[in-house]
């Protein structure tokens, strides 16, 4: 899969679940407010303004309502478990795992704790508000570049067309996310970047077989060792040329370089050899297509030159030619040579 497309795809799941969670909020809110006879039976909860900097008061009575909710909610969006934990409850959550083991190995206890006792973060309102605002802005801004005049599409009916496409949320508007990202790739790497498990497989991959190689000794590479020095001395002058962060200090930064510069993504994955999806071959071929077409298209002044000199010695041979038709060049008999 194209990793430009596998981008959209987890956006879209991880807008769905926001979507969900969303409509959790509002469904709460509408019933403590029916409870409280503030509504009618047939009236609507309305929706939520994600534009505020700050989460408005239903957010808020929300989540200190439904903690662990929160916490699962913030849980399943993030690569890394008990993320809604502070740095404390990570610790205890580590120590106590550590102890069950241990408990384990001698026979006093079996099974291992599944939720960890220590309380959520005191930044989990605004973490949670600063996570889901990041979405909604972002379907917001997509929305916009759909619908602007200076996209691919030109009049009135397909720019409505693409906006009923966009709001459909099918193979369509991924297809459209992933055109737009190609075009805009600055605005992938922002998406990638709200959450640890947007960055698509294809870059993980990649970015952890530049690792591998400018981590490992040659000797211990598949490839003869002057062919492991030559790569990573390939590598190291595309790192520094293109001014990418370090991929061994700093992955998680390089990924996201990645995803912003689809040319350098290019570059490395044919200087490492690794396994690329065919769609950015396919990409790769089209590209070169459209150069040599441009080439083929503009005027050749060599193969204008080339005529014109041939026509050139075609008319000195035919004057020659007709020269010694005329006698200028005969030799009369009895000259000696």
């Amino acid at each position: 899969m194209d990793y430009m497309l596998d981008l959209a795809t987890r956006f879209f799941r991880r807008l769905a679940t926001v979507r969900e969670f969303e409509e959790a909020i509002l469904t709460e809110s509408l019933k403590e407010r029916k409870k409280q006879g503030l509504l009618g039976m047939g009236a609507a909860a309305a929706p939520i303004n994600w534009t505020e900097p700050n989460p408005p008061e239903i957010f808020l009575n929300y989540v200190s309502q439904y903690p662990e909710k929160t916490g699962q909610f913030l849980c399943e969006q993030s690569s890394t478990p008990n993320a809604f934990l502070g740095a404390e409850g990570l610790r205890v959550s580590r120590w106590r795992l550590g102890l069950y083991r241990l408990l384990s190995r001698i026979g006093l206890r079996s099974v291992p704790p599944s939720q960890p006792t220590a309380p959520p973060a005191p930044d989990l309102p605004s973490r949670a508000y600063a996570y889901i605002r990041a979405f909604e802005n972002f379907d917001l801004r997509i929305a916009g570049l759909v619908s602007n005049p200076g996209a691919e599409v030109s009049n009135g009916s397909e720019r409505r067309r693409a906006e009923l496409f966009w709001g459909w949320k099918d193979e369509r508007s991924r297809q459209m996310l992933m055109e737009l990202m190609y075009r805009d790739p600055e605005l992938a790497r922002e998406i990638a970047s709200v959450g640890e498990d947007l960055c698509p497989g294809f870059i993980c991959y990649l970015a952890e077989e530049v690792r591998t190689i400018l981590k490992e000794w040659p000797i211990w590479q598949i490839r003869r060792r002057k062919d492991a020095d030559d790569v990573r001395l390939h590598l190291q002058q595309i790192i520094t040329h293109e001014q990418l962060p370090d991929p061994i200090g700093n992955p998680g930064k390089f990924k996201l370089a990645l995803i912003g510069s689809p040319d350098v993504v290019r570059i490395l994955a044919y200087f490492v050899e690794c396994a690329v999806p065919f769609s950015m071959v396919l990409r790769s071929e089209v590209e070169e297509i459209k150069i040599s077409r441009r080439v083929r298209l503009e005027e050749d002044f060599d193969a204008q030159a080339a005529v014109i000199m041939y026509r050139l010695a075609r008319l000195k041979a035919n004057i020659a030619g007709s020269n010694f038709a005329n006698g200028a060049n005969h030799i009369h008999p009895g000259t000696s040579l």
